[in-house]
């Protein structure tokens, strides 16, 4: 018998959304709990920037690229991922201009 949204009984798609909550709140739970709070901030100002701007750009859609295939797997990407964006005032001795994300990066 092929299946229609006709045919469907209204219980059905019910069933199907709580068992996908069931699965997605412990599994975003777990998300949270194993990662810095500084990893995803690379797509909430972009998609900040994108609502703003009603406008997603290719500057926008590289960035995205990069931070959802690099791996915290390596160190540098694990340290790099957890700085937050801004680390607070920089000095003005020699070198100071690399911020603690070069620095990570240059490991």
């Amino acid at each position: 018998m092929t299946k229609t949204v006709d045919s469907i009984p209204p219980q059905e798609p019910a069933a199907a959304y709580d068992r996908a909550w069931e699965a997605l709140v412990p599994a975003r739970a777990s998300y949270l709990s194993d990662v810095s709070p500084h990893y995803d901030e690379v797509f909430w100002e972009i998609a900040q920037r994108t609502e703003r701007a009603d406008s997603l750009g290719k500057s926008d859609i590289a960035a995205l690229v990069v931070w959802k295939r690099l791996t915290a797997q390596t160190p540098w990407a694990s340290q790099l991922m957890s700085l937050p964006e801004t680390a607070g005032p920089r000095s003005h001795s020699p070198g100071s201009h690399r911020s603690p994300q070069y620095r990570a990066l240059a490991q």
